[in-house]
């Protein structure tokens, strides 16, 4: 399968090797298209309906609460299609592509009424969004930890 590299990265005079990360397809989608992939990705929490989200075929998610990396398309929207159902509204702060990564910072509203920020990390290829890292802000953590733990997981939502 084609790669992209970036380049390498030099800290205090240490350089690291690049990030290699395979291209489904030998292609790079143009970083319009990964703005839209992800912004759909964050609507889909809203319209609970991921069905039109373009993960690639080797989308790993890494769960927020157990930190458990899911694989698959099955596996990532077993977990987020029952977190979405407790997701009332969504608004799209900002997303930022610089393939192969690329993040975004959004706002949910749960169906109770909390407002949580998330920022997400991602890795791309050629087919959309191979890796998804969500990191809820930590103030909300510290000042709603069992709120953010039942929206997460159902359990007493």
């Amino acid at each position: 399968m084609p790669t992209t590299q970036t380049p390498a990265v030099k800290d205090a005079g240490d350089t690291y090797p690049p990030l290699t990360v395979p291209v489904a397809n030998g292609k790079q989608l143009d970083k319009e298209t990964y703005r839209k992939i992800i912004e759909s990705y964050f609507r889909a929490f809203e319209t609970h309906d991921f069905s039109k989200v373009q993960f690639s075929s080797e989308v790993e998610f890494l769960a927020p609460i157990n930190r458990l990396a899911l694989k698959g398309r099955d596996e990532v929207e077993s977990f987020i299609g029952p977190v979405s159902s407790r997701v009332l509204a969504v608004r799209v702060l900002n997303t930022n592509v610089d393939f192969p990564t690329a993040s975004g910072l959004w706002q949910i509203t749960t169906t109770k009424g909390a407002q949580y920020t998330v920022h997400n990390f991602f890795r791309l290829d050629g087919e959309g969004l191979r890796y998804i890292w969500p990191i809820i802000d930590p103030l909300v953590v510290i000042n709603d930890p069992l709120g953010v733990v039942r929206w997460l997981t159902g359990n007493g939502y």
